[in-house]
């Protein structure tokens, strides 16, 4: 990648010594812009980063086969967001720091649909 006054900006790959590779953007040595981070134990995330952090748009994938489409802030499920469970139900809703959070609709692997309405990751019947 390229370097500015020794710091990492542009594109390029970082490899950290615990096997963890981030590819993508750099501004004054941080992670900014759009890339992919891949952990060492398999699982990866591809989207946005703003000062090293993953905030903004992008998608998770899990070792377990789950996959969460959606918004992030500092790291977690913040905003508008899909979680696909490998098992083949979804839930498409608003999230807030990892946790269910206002309306939603969950739907299970049979095609059936329930709109839901959690509250910080408590369902509210």
């Amino acid at each position: 990648g390229d370097f500015i006054n020794f710091k990492k900006s542009g594109s390029g790959t970082y490899y950290w010594n615990n096997g963890d590779i981030y590819k993508g953007d750099w501004i004054d040595d941080k992670r900014t812009g759009r890339g992919t981070l891949f952990w060492s134990d398999g699982e990866r995330y591809g989207g946005d980063f703003i000062n090293g952090e993953i905030t903004g748009r992008g998608t998770r994938y899990f070792n377990n086969g789950d996959i969460y489409k959606g918004d992030f802030l500092n790291g977690n499920f913040h905003g508008y967001g899909t979680y696909y469970w490998s098992s083949g139900e979804r839930y498409s809703g608003y999230w807030l720091n990892n946790n269910r959070n206002g309306y939603g609709t969950y739907i299970d692997s049979s095609g059936y649909s329930e709109e839901q309405y959690w509250n910080n990751g408590q369902l509210n019947k």
